[in-house]
């Protein structure tokens, strides 16, 4: 196991338990998160790859919470777990597997929200950070 996969594991059940039961995550955790990643970047000597995929990751998540595909607290885990995929500096495999994660996450995401909606009549506060953890341990075990 990568201690890179265990930190990050640990930290999203974490903020996955608090999803699902107080639906509210504290900024400070998240932020912590994701300092705690740029550091472990820096030191692996992958943080200016890791700020530009964080700064992409950014955009497509502002674009799903500008639509309410996702709240704000998911678009901070999304922007903050990018320095937790152990993703080397060669372009072509930085490219090919953050499309890989997308693609989960795209996958996860649209099953996790068709099965909320016809489970609930309420459409409102879904906990989505499940989704994110389970992405995560996908990529991961891939």
């Amino acid at each position: 196991m990568n201690a890179t996969f265990i930190l990050g594991m640990i930290y999203l059940l974490y903020f996955s338990y608090k999803d699902i039961k107080h639906k509210k995550l504290d900024n400070i955790k998240i932020y912590a998160f994701g300092e705690l990643g740029l550091i472990w970047a820096y030191i692996n000597g992958l943080f200016y790859i890791t700020l530009a995929l964080m700064g992409f990751i950014f955009v497509v998540a502002w674009f799903l919470w500008d639509r309410r595909v996702i709240g704000g607290a998911d678009v901070k885990l999304l922007v903050c777990l990018m320095p937790y995929l152990g993703i080397p500096t060669e372009f072509t495999y930085v490219f090919t597997k953050l499309m890989l994660f997308l693609v989960i996450f795209a996958f996860l995401g649209l099953m996790y929200g068709i099965l909320g909606r016809l489970a609930s009549k309420r459409h409102k506060n879904i906990p989505f950070i499940p989704v994110i953890t389970l992405t995560f341990l996908i990529y991961w075990l891939i």
